[in-house]
């Protein structure tokens, strides 16, 4: 029960990595709040459920505003909410570009931005932000999405030093592929589906994906006090894809 007391607030937490980061949470004895623009299923009184859009900073103000009024603090957060979407460097719009950087960059800064002085208050906080693999690596036709998630990188450590003088941590996880509802849509886009599943898997030196209970765990770790002398650190979780090297 290593979260036991703890308010934890979880943005893109209606399913994949941040529904599993939060039944982790509960099961560990927090309080969790969920922001999500999706339905929110997640039963017990344990939880509050937001929807909205976390670009729109009156919706993030109104919405911690509100957990602390309920529940009197906010001792983590997690942002997980994110989009990938998918254009070449002579493709990209500037509507593709913005909703980037909106939703993966600006809708995190939010978030910390108005969970901050709650923690600074109480002298103590822990901020794991969801990054990616891609923030070290690339692929094809990934342009806004990549510099997205490396621009997390940067704001962690911009916090973790803000931070540190009120005891707020602040740490990234970056997950390789996981087995989400947003990565079975992308194989439902593809010739076969089940074969690109089977590739997925074999480019993984573990000899598999991820499942959002692998990413949960780490964040479940970082947001607990047994992580009390860790901040500013990117976290990879991808199944030793990022070390495979070749020797053919």
């Amino acid at each position: 029960m290593r979260q036991n007391g703890k308010v934890v607030l979880i943005s893109g937490g209606a399913s994949g990595i941040g529904f599993a980061v939060a039944d982790k949470c509960m099961r560990e004895g927090a309080r969790v709040a969920v922001i999500d623009k999706q339905p929110i299923d997640l039963p017990g009184p344990q939880l509050l459920g937001f929807r909205g859009d976390v670009a729109d900073e009156a919706f993030v103000k109104l919405t911690v505003a509100r957990v602390h009024e309920i529940w009197g603090k906010v001792d983590g957060l997690v942002n997980n909410a994110g989009i990938m979407e998918n254009q070449a460097i002579d493709e990209v719009t500037d509507d593709h570009w913005e909703r980037h950087l909106n939703v993966n960059v600006k809708g995190a800064m939010l978030m910390i931005k108005h969970v901050f002085p709650l923690m600074k208050a109480a002298g103590q906080g822990a901020i794991v932000n969801c990054s990616s693999i891609m923030a070290y690596t690339s692929a094809p036709r990934s342009v806004a999405y990549t510099v997205s998630k490396t621009a997390i990188l940067g704001l962690t450590r911009a916090v973790a030093m803000d931070g540190a003088p009120h005891r707020i941590r602040a740490n990234t996880v970056c997950p390789g592929t996981v087995d989400t509802p947003l990565y079975r849509r992308y194989l439902e886009t593809l010739e076969d589906p089940a074969a690109a599943h089977a590739r997925f898997n074999d480019m993984y030196p573990l000899g598999r994906i991820g499942t959002p209970e692998d990413v949960a765990n780490v964040c479940g770790f970082l947001l607990s006090d047994e992580a009390k002398w860790i901040t500013g650190q990117s976290f990879i979780v991808d199944g030793g894809y990022s070390i495979k090297g070749t020797n053919e």
